[in-house]
């Protein structure tokens, strides 16, 4: 498995991607209490979250062309 951390924002979420065993890539954001959230665009591929902004929302790639901003609940 492969991972990695893009961004990360001054209330301590993380954002990156990680491989799974199938080989698809997937974004996530880890919280500061430890947890992570799978963060998926519907239909892609392969999603790389690349930034967090102190207000929590989410920019990245999917299927290495296109953009996304997301915003967890």
């Amino acid at each position: 498995m492969h991972s990695g951390a893009y961004g990360i924002n001054a209330s301590g979420q993380i954002v990156g991607f990680f491989r799974d065993a199938g080989l698809i890539v997937h974004g996530f954001l880890r919280v500061v209490d430890g947890s992570y959230t799978t963060l998926d665009v519907p239909g892609a591929i392969e999603t790389v979250a690349q930034g967090v902004n102190d207000t929590g929302l989410i920019v990245g790639l999917y299927n290495s062309a296109r953009s996304f901003l997301a915003t967890p609940q």
